[in-house]
C-alpha cells in the first residue's frame, strides 16, 4: 500500500454521551465480551450505537483512516480480487454471480485492507456471510468474527503495519482495544450488503436487459451505467432502518407498543411521480440513460463515489 500521511484530526471531548434513542437490537446478533447489555441485545461501543461526542470520536477515527486509502490502489486491488473470484468458476461453465462473486468481493477487499492474515481470511468471509444469511447461526458467526479481529488488533498494536487496523490504532481518537475491534466489525458488516446489492443488481441488468445486448461484454452500455441506473431506481438496501419505540405511541394513526419493531423501508425517490401527475413515465429527477451519455444530475456527483464501482 502507499497511503498518504495520516491526517491529524481534532480530538473530541471524552465527555460521556448517552446511547442513541434507537434500540441497540436494531443491529442483529449478540456480541461477545466487553459489552454492556441493553435488554435482549448486547450494546457495542461503535459509531452505530452512540450519539454526540462519542459518536463523533468514533466516526472521525473511521473516516480519517479510510481516507488514507489511495483510490487508484483500491481500484487495482478490487480488480485483482474480482479476476480471482471470476477465475474460480469461469472454467466450470456455470456459476452463481451472487454467492460466488457479488457477496465475496467486498469481504475479500476488506480482508486485504485490514491486513487479516491469509489463514484467517475465510473466517472473516464466513463470519460476515453467517451474520447476514442465517438467523440461527448469526450470533455464533459474529462471535467468531470478533475473535479473529481481536487477535488481529492485538498483533497490530504490538507490530503496526501499513493497513487500516494500524491506522485506527494510531488515530488521535486513541481507541482502546475493544473500541478498535468494534469499529472494524462495524465497517466490514455495514459495508457489506450496501456494496454487494448494487453489484448484484447491476449484474442482473447487464445479463437480462436488452440494452446490454444480452452480454456484459457486448452492448453499448457499460457497467458504470448499469450501476448508475440501479442506484437511481433500486438503491440498496431496502430494509436496514429498524427502530424500537421506548414508549407506547401513535405513529400516523397506528398504535405502536414499546419495543415493537418499526421497520422503515427505503426506496428511490426517482421512481416517484411528482404530486398531481398521473403519468407514471414522469419521474422526479428522471433522466434517460443512453449509451455514451451518463446521468448528469446532482445525484450523479454522489453516485460517482459509490463503493460498488
Amino acid at each position: 500500500m502507499s497511503p498518504r500521511a495520516p491526517r491529524r484530526s481534532r480530538r473530541s471531548s471524552p465527555a460521556r454521551s448517552r446511547p442513541c434513542s434507537i434500540n441497540p437490537s436494531s443491529c442483529c446478533t449478540s456480541s461477545s465480551t466487553s459489552t454492556t447489555t441493553h435488554g435482549s441485545c448486547n450494546y457495542r461501543p461503535t459509531a452505530l450505537f452512540r450519539c454526540g461526542n462519542v459518536h463523533t470520536r468514533y466516526r472521525d477515527a473511521i473516516n480519517d483512516s479510510l481516507a488514507l486509502i489511495e483510490p487508484h490502489i483500491l481500484r487495482a486491488e478490487v480488480a485483482r480480487v474480482a479476476q480471482r473470484l471470476i477465475g474460480e468458476f469461469a472454467a466450470t461453465g456455470s456459476g452463481d454471480p451472487i454467492a460466488q462473486y457479488a457477496r465475496r468481493l467486498p469481504v475479500h477487499v476488506f480482508v486485504t485492507w485490514f491486513g487479516v492474515p491469509p489463514g484467517d481470511s475465510e473466517r472473516i468471509v464466513n463470519g460476515i456471510a453467517g451474520m447476514f444469511n442465517s438467523a440461527e447461526d448469526a450470533a455464533t458467526a459474529y462471535a467468531d468474527l470478533v475473535e479473529v479481529v481481536t487477535e488481529l488488533v492485538a498483533d497490530r498494536r504490538a507490530r503496526p503495519r501499513r493497513d487500516l487496523t494500524s491506522y485506527l490504532l494510531a488515530h488521535p481518537a486513541d481507541l482502546d482495544h475493544d473500541e478498535t475491534v468494534r469499529q472494524i466489525t462495524l465497517i466490514t458488516c455495514a459495508g457489506h450488503d450496501p456494496t454487494t446489492d448494487p453489484i448484484g443488481n447491476a449484474l442482473l441488468h447487464m445479463l437480462t436487459d436488452a440494452r446490454y445486448a444480452g452480454s456484459p461484454h457486448g452492448g453499448a452500455m457499460t457497467a458504470h451505467e448499469a450501476i448508475d441506473e440501479v442506484l437511481r431506481q433500486d438503491p440498496p438496501p431496502a430494509n436496514l432502518s429498524a427502530h424500537y419505540p421506548r414508549n407506547d405511541m401513535e405513529f400516523h394513526g397506528v398504535r405502536l407498543r414499546a419495543g415493537q419493531l418499526l421497520l422503515v423501508s427505503c426506496a428511490a425517490a426517482n421512481t416517484q411521480s411528482p404530486p398531481g401527475l398521473s403519468d407514471p413515465g414522469i419521474r422526479s429527477g428522471a433522466v434517460p440513460i443512453r449509451p455514451g451519455r451518463p446521468v448528469r444530475t446532482g445525484a450523479r456527483r454522489n453516485i460517482r463515489r459509490c463503493s460498488s464501482r
